[in-house]
């Protein structure tokens, strides 16, 4: 089989990270990382980062072949990263973020990073950047900002599951969600407040990807008003089709367009 340039170009390096090395990483680096700009991908968890697994690496390997070192990882309890399922919490996986940031900083020699994070991944990244020097810019798709929202989505897909398979199927018990482990502590988690706080000193740029539905969304736009109020540069885009998370694994898309535009947007920066 004949690999394409590409392919035979592109530089992944995996890492081991952050407490006894039990979180998984892999960086897409650009030819000079040492000299070049940084950006953390922040992904979504359970059944939507599956889902969201290829936009993600496409993401990291578009932003590498425009001269970014990009980083993606997994949050602890899930993916390649140690611990169980059950253990997953959004505490926890702000502080996994936070060990990310500061080895993709001390991989590239960077002092500051662009996040980009998805769902619940730019949820919590939108909430670090308001204490977080590294963060000088962020990239939101899709954010979570109301977790009885969510709750109430993810339980419409397993019902949806429940519809298709449950004569075939055993089912599984309520703290799971297409596979995914949903414990009370995470679900007590999402129905607290997720609206970001005010921004630290060192955030200078927003954009903020979201749905036709999401437009009228109180707390994100109340969060918007608040950043464009310090003086950040807050840029609000609608994106169609923009629920890759919808799709079965198999069927899983690349948002190619949405994907191109965020390379771009970071370059401007």
């Amino acid at each position: 089989m004949t690999m394409s340039p590409s392919l035979i170009n592109e530089t992944i390096v995996p890492v081991y990270f952050g407490p006894d090395s039990s979180l998984y990483g892999c960086y897409n680096l650009a030819a000079d990382y040492r000299q070049a700009p940084a950006v953390l991908i922040c992904q979504p968890t359970g059944h939507e980062y599956e889902r969201c697994h290829r936009a993600m690496r496409q993401l990291a390997v578009q932003a590498a072949k425009n001269g970014f070192s990009a980083m993606r990882f997994d949050y602890y309890a899930s993916g390649d990263s140690a611990g169980n399922c059950e253990e997953l919490s959004l505490s926890g996986m702000r502080l996994d973020i936070q060990q990310a940031i500061r080895h993709c900083c001390d991989k590239t020699g960077v002092d500051q990073l662009t996040a980009v994070g998805v769902r619940l991944g730019a949820t919590l990244a939108a909430q670090l950047a308001s204490t977080c020097p590294e963060i000088d810019s962020l990239v939101l798709y899709a954010p979570v900002f109301d977790g009885e929202k969510l709750l109430a989505e993810w339980q419409g897909d397993q019902h949806a599951f429940y519809a298709r398979h449950s004569h075939k199927l055993q089912q599984p018990g309520p703290g799971e969600v297409l596979g995914f482990s949903v414990t009370e502590k995470f679900q007590k988690e999402l129905r607290q407040k997720l609206t970001p706080g005010a921004p630290g000193p060192a955030l200078k740029r927003v954009l903020t990807l979201i749905d036709e539905a999401e437009s009228d969304s109180v707390l994100i736009n109340g969060w918007v008003k608040m950043l464009k109020h310090q003086g950040i540069e807050v840029t609000v885009e609608i994106v169609e089709n923009i629920a890759i998370w919808r799709r079965e694994p198999m069927e899983a898309i690349v948002p190619v367009k949405t994907i191109r535009r965020i390379v771009k947007w970071i370059k401007e920066g």
